[in-house]
């Protein structure tokens, strides 16, 4: 039973991650179009002003060159991993500070940090995707097949809810299913 419960709070774990990555995409969509400034992702240290942004300023300097590198390297399973160190900040930053505070340079700078972790998290695409790719590069075709199908319903209501466009959706599903099918005849 500790692995099929370990199991099933990292699917609830990924759910919770996945809404968080949602929001933060909403935010910084809606934002930076109604802003008139692009957004680059780069935080200015001197206005991060509450301590939960610090810390999350903080975190993600450290997990970002860990993320790029397993990430470059193939490793999802560990990118998965990596993406937990972040989950406690991520949840303190949206509990404690108001991203759309009247001071305009603060606001940008807050909205460039969750900018910095869309961007990341975007790479990845979709948490179910990356199961998709864990299980392949474990060499279990089986659970590869079994998250592909949940794979598939995420991606395809992520389409719905323009999160991500409908053709980068349909292009992911094609190769994951390529890639899976790939797997179960070898």
């Amino acid at each position: 039973c500790s692995s099929a419960c370990a199991s099933a709070s990292r699917r609830r774990s990924v759910a919770v991650r996945s809404i968080r990555l949602r929001r933060m995409s909403s935010i910084v969509r809606a934002r930076a179009a109604t802003s008139g400034v692009p957004l680059t992702g780069t935080v200015k240290a001197a206005l991060l002003e509450e301590q939960a942004e610090k810390d999350l300023a903080a975190v993600c300097q450290s997990v970002f060159p860990r993320f790029d590198a397993l990430f470059d390297s193939g490793d999802y399973g560990a990118v998965l991993d990596l993406l937990y160190e972040l989950r406690p900040s991520v949840d303190a930053f949206f509990d404690n500070v108001m991203v759309m505070c009247d001071d305009m340079d603060m606001r940008l700078n807050r909205l460039n940090l969750l900018k910095s972790l869309v961007d990341r998290l975007g790479r990845v695409a979709d948490f179910a995707a990356l199961q998709v790719r864990a299980a392949l590069a474990g060499g279990d075709a089986t659970a590869a097949e079994t998250a592909l199908l949940t794979a598939t319903k995420v991606l395809d209501k992520a389409a719905t809810k323009k999160i991500i466009h409908w053709k980068a959706a349909a292009r992911n599903i094609s190769r994951l299913s390529t890639a899976v099918n790939k797997a179960k005849s070898a």
